[in-house]
């Protein structure tokens, strides 16, 4: 351990800095405006990431979620007892199942980190500010995921872990969670304007919800966010022998945090020590207000949608996650024995070696559809693209530009410290472009993460310091619309396009670190077959070398038989298109 003694700043705020002793940032975004000469001139060191030793990140991550497999009956028997109610696990599965997972998985993330850091450095003492307890509570989940990427909630849930550490702690209280702002706000960037047919499309869906009740018979199934072009939502609708009925995201009843009430709830047996025991204490704290003070105001909205009393069944493919209405609902008829079916809603699905959405949704549904993929169970059924039904072979310009689609970064979800991965993965960007013959570097866009302005990486200031001709998309527009106006298009990680551009049969390839996250064994194979007809690199250097390789005929390449077989290959298991995928929609939702 080092021997100086060094004071500890957890987060980016600078209401927690001082400049008058040496310094240790926990991670590097602390310092994201920083240069590693600037940080010598502080007298100040980095904490090394936490969880890259060999074999760490697949024991963390076993070891969580069999921790949260034993949370779920403790929480179920928590909140039961105090409502009064006597509900099954799987019922607050899915009620609260989302947040639970990630809460926990962010929580242990900023635990970890903080025994990482002790047991390296001596700590001199750290500041922890203290914010009003209402600030730190979310009403939803939703208002959660916005929560964890303020620097201010962050710099507090650390300070909670070293209140419990033998650190010496300076308390600052203030009023606010960001300087000028509140834990209220409900964008971190202005939402994109609505186009005219969007518009019109909400206006006739409110409408015709006003005649809910009149076009709802009361065993018609309930599909909500499916994933399906409205077109084809409305097609599977007629073909299940029902009218179409838009269903809209409700809002969740806002009920403030009660702390009279939180004080005296308690979760599981005692006995545990350091994370068990952590964030056992921590959920009646945290948990959002629509579960606890919120739940009956919750349970009767939810009751009082328009929608059948008796449904065949009910579909989501995005409403399981946000939609606290939507949830009520569900649970609630599930217990009555009413099917519920969740759909894939992206990439990575029977892929990613580390999957923490699609093992809850799992769990969560009694059937799962996938795009092509199958898993040893009953649960699962490959049914097709959901996105991509109904739509003809995607368009691209032969005579466009390079588009570069970017993922985001910087909100430390997983479990370990994604922070160096996502530097190398701004590094690889940087590394693709400089590659790319010049006359094709001169017609690259970069398509920006539309939540890029969450994580303070700054990347559009970086790119133009690296490349200041680059030409840089915000994220907010149409992707589809951008991939149209292309010649080729690259994805940068697993990205939904990936899929999505395959099954429409546009060229494009995409790149990145498999290492950094990992596949499936049942999976590499497919990947294989792409990496052999030049789709799938897994380094930068290697994906500009291919379109370098094939910029002068991007057709050419694309309908070589060797490509188009590997393309169709890799769809029939990730991204199926049948023949006719209503009927095997139907048939997939109406099984038993």
């Amino acid at each position: 351990m080092p021997n100086t003694p060094r004071f500890l700043i957890t987060t980016a705020d600078a209401r927690s800095w001082r400049d008058d002793t040496p310094l240790l940032f926990l991670g590097e975004w602390c310092c994201w405006g920083f240069k590693k000469e600037e940080l010598g001139n502080l007298n100040a060191e980095v904490v090394p990431p936490y969880g890259w030793e060999e074999g760490q990140k697949k024991a963390d991550y076993l070891y969580v979620w069999d921790l949260i497999e034993r949370l779920l009956p403790e929480l179920s028997q928590m909140l039961n007892r105090h409502h009064g109610t006597s509900h099954a696990p799987r019922y607050w599965r899915i009620m609260l199942g989302t947040w639970l997972y990630k809460f926990t998985m962010i929580m242990f993330n900023r635990w970890a980190t903080v025994q990482h850091a002790l047991g390296k450095y001596n700590v001199s003492g750290t500041v922890v500010l203290e914010f009003p307890r209402e600030q730190l509570v979310p009403v939803d989940y939703i208002g959660f995921a916005r929560l964890y990427r303020f620097d201010a909630w962050n710099q507090a849930a650390y300070g909670r872990i070293l209140k419990d550490s033998n650190v010496s702690c300076i308390v600052k209280k203030t009023d606010v969670l960001d300087e000028g702002d509140t834990s209220d706000r409900q964008h971190f960037t202005p939402p994109p304007t609505r186009t005219l047919k969007q518009q019109v499309k909400r206006f006739v869906a409110n409408r015709v919800q006003r005649f809910a009740n009149l076009l709802t018979r009361p065993t018609d199934a309930l599909l909500i966010s499916t994933y399906l072009p409205f077109v084809q939502e409305c097609k599977l609708q007629l073909a299940l022998g029902q009218i179409p009925v838009p269903r809209l995201l409700q809002p969740t009843p806002r009920v403030s945090p009660d702390f009279d009430i939180r004080n005296n709830l308690s979760l599981g047996p005692e006995g545990f020590t350091g994370f068990e025991q952590f964030i056992r204490t921590l959920i009646p704290e945290q948990l959002p207000s629509c579960y606890l003070e919120g739940y009956h105001a919750l349970c009767e909205k939810a009751a009082s949608m328009p929608w059948p009393a008796k449904p065949k069944f009910i579909f989501t493919s995005n409403s399981f996650d946000g939609d606290e209405v939507f949830k009520a609902w569900t649970a609630a008829k599930t217990e009555l024995g009413i099917p519920y079916i969740i759909g894939q809603h992206g990439a990575n699905y029977g892929a990613g070696e580390f999957a923490p959405s699609e093992i809850h949704e799992v769990a969560t549904a009694d059937r799962y559809l996938t795009w092509g993929w199958k898993e040893d169970g009953a649960k699962h059924r490959p049914v097709a693209a959901l996105p991509m039904i109904g739509k003809p072979a995607g368009e691209w310009n032969p005579d466009g530009g390079l588009l570069l689609v970017e993922r985001g970064g910087g909100h430390r979800e997983p479990l370990w410290d994604e922070t160096p991965a996502f530097r190398k993965y701004l590094e690889d960007q940087f590394k693709f472009v400089g590659c790319l013959l010049v006359r094709v570097g001169e017609q690259v866009t970069v398509r920006l993460y539309s939540a890029y302005l969450y994580a303070n990486w700054s990347e559009d200031t970086i790119w133009k310091d690296r490349f200041p001709q680059i030409q840089l998309d915000d994220g907010t527009a149409p992707i589809s619309e951008q991939i149209r106006q292309s010649r080729l298009t690259v994805f940068s990680y697993e990205s939904t396009g990936v899929l999505e551009s395959l099954a429409g049969n546009i060229p494009m390839l995409f790149f990145y670190d498999s290492k950094s996250w990992p596949l499936r064994s049942q999976a590499q194979p497919y990947y294989h077959r792409l990496m052999e007809a030049g789709i799938f690199h897994e380094t930068p250097e290697s994906a500009a070398e291919k379109v370098n390789e094939i910029w002068d005929d991007v057709q050419g390449w694309w309908a070589q038989d060797k490509v188009q077989e590997a393309r169709k290959i890799f769809c029939a298991h990730f991204a199926r298109m049948p023949q006719h995928p209503i009927r095997v929609l139907k048939k997939a939702l109406l099984a038993h």
